[in-house]
Parts: structure tokens; sequence; C-alpha cells
């Protein structure tokens, strides 16, 4: 999991920070879990979220680095309210990401 989540960093251009406050861990916690990953049930969670939202992306913009840089680019939709979908993960609870799936999960119906 840890490799996936780092692939997943290394697409969406992911700063040390982002990637830390993505797993809910300070950037020493995350320093430490890239070593000798703990899957938590918070960190498993979160994973699960952004895993998720990374295979919707991916088939809903298969074209290389295209939902890479949708994840980084201003959206119009009422979900993001002008933000990136990263802003909006950022900002927000764990909790509140299931609107990014949800909002992803309509797009292919």
């Amino acid at each position: 999991m840890r490799a996936a989540f780092l692939r997943i960093g290394a697409a969406w251009e992911l700063q040390v920070d982002q990637a830390s406050r993505l797993l809910g861990l300070s950037e020493v916690e995350y320093a430490l879990w890239i070593e000798t990953p703990a899957l938590t049930p918070a960190i498993l969670i979160r994973l699960s979220y952004l895993f998720g939202i990374y295979v919707d992306l991916t088939r809903l913009l298969p074209a290389p680095g295209r939902a890479a840089r949708w994840v980084r680019q201003p959206n119009t939709a009422a979900v993001f309210a002008g933000r990136t979908a990263l802003e909006y993960l950022l900002e927000r609870d764990v909790a509140q990401w299931a609107a990014v799936r949800n909002y992803l999960s309509g797009q292919f119906g």
C-alpha cells in the first residue's frame, strides 16, 4: 500500500507536507511511515478513499497526465466551489472525502 500511495503522490506531484496531511500525519510521522508503514485504521480509511479517487480519475481521464492535472486545476463543480480537488482533500476531514468519490462516480453515469 505504501508503494501505491507513493506512486499516486508522484503522479499528483505532492509535496511532503501535502502527502503527510493526506495521511493525517505530521511530516515527522510521515517520514517514519515511509520507512515502516503502519496501516492503522485511520490510514487505511484515507488510503481507501485516495485509491478510489485515483482509480476513478484514471478511468475517466485515461490520457497520460490528464488525471494528475485535474487534481490540481480549479474546479467549478459545486463540491469544489472553484478550488482544486487537492485543496478540497487537504482542507476537509476524511469523512467529507466521500463527496469527491460520489462526484467522480456520478461522472460515469
